[in-house]
């Protein structure tokens, strides 16, 4: 083989190793998780030294239902479309009482997110219509979600609309780097009402989800932090089949919290 040649294959191994990305398992994470006695998994990754963070990487790359952590598309299409106005864009009670008292009152932008109130989100994507919701998912690049007129105020909930961890972290990196396509003002906005906790020394924003998946409860928390010196996004996957959803309910929060405080960033 000609020395030129070899010179070219070695080139292109060593810029593919360069280019792999970092990853650092944590199985000892399970601890979390056993304690809200769910299964699930959890990424990480470090914007400074482009790592990330893994436990359970095999369901990583499993697709589940997006459930409300859609919200977040839904409400950039929303923007996008001029349908919501701004945060005190208003979408009135329909006045049916519903099993969690806090839909059952008239919602602005950011209550309706920070209360993840369903029937708010469905009535926009009604509002918004299949075309421009199409061309919106388009854009988003958010999984793969299986949208029809039959189910444009339900595709997210159920059916088979599906995205993996990996991909919902993919998208909290493209959110966090203003690499969405949509414009700057509404990803601002949108980052804006995200915001869980904060503090003198970060801000915590996510969007919690939860659907039913063949009598299987799945759960999400994705979103990302801000410390003094760095940005990380993350993604928790959880599932329990458990019919008191006591703790279920608490693990999203619950593992993330931990899980970020146990890598001191909060």
């Amino acid at each position: 083989m000609a020395r030129n040649s070899i010179v070219v294959i070695l080139f292109a191994f060593l810029s593919a190793c360069s280019l792999k990305p970092k990853t650092e398992l944590h199985p000892e994470f399970k601890t979390y998780f056993d304690e809200f006695e769910v299964e699930g998994c959890f990424l990480l990754y470090d914007f400074q030294k482009d790592k990330t963070t893994i436990y359970n990487p095999d369901r990583c790359e499993q697709g589940f239902l997006p459930a409300s952590t859609f919200k977040m598309v839904n409400t950039l299409i929303g923007l996008d479309n001029g349908i919501i106005t701004g945060e005190d864009f208003i979408i009135p009670w329909d006045s049916v009482h519903r099993q969690i008292p806090a839909w059952n009152r008239e919602h602005n932008l950011p209550s309706a997110f920070k209360n993840s109130v369903v029937p708010w989100y469905q009535e926009l994507a009604r509002k918004t219509e299949l075309e421009k919701m199409q061309k919106g998912l388009e854009k988003a690049q958010f999984g793969k979600m299986d949208v029809l007129d039959k189910n444009l105020d339900l595709f997210w909930l159920t059916g088979n609309s599906r995205i993996t961890p990996l991909e919902q972290l993919d998208f909290q990196k493209r959110l966090v780097k203003n690499e969405l396509q949509f414009k700057q003002e509404d990803i601002n906005l949108l980052k804006k009402i995200m915001i869980l906790k904060e503090s003198s020394e970060f801000i915590l924003r996510g969007k919690t989800g939860w659907a039913i998946m063949d009598a299987t409860n799945i759960g999400w928390l994705v979103g990302y932090i801000e410390t003094k010196n760095n940005t990380y996004a993350y993604v928790l996957n959880v599932e329990s089949d458990a019919d008191d959803t006591t703790l279920f309910s608490k693990s999203r929060t619950g593992i993330t919290e931990k899980i970020i405080a146990h890598l001191g960033l909060m």
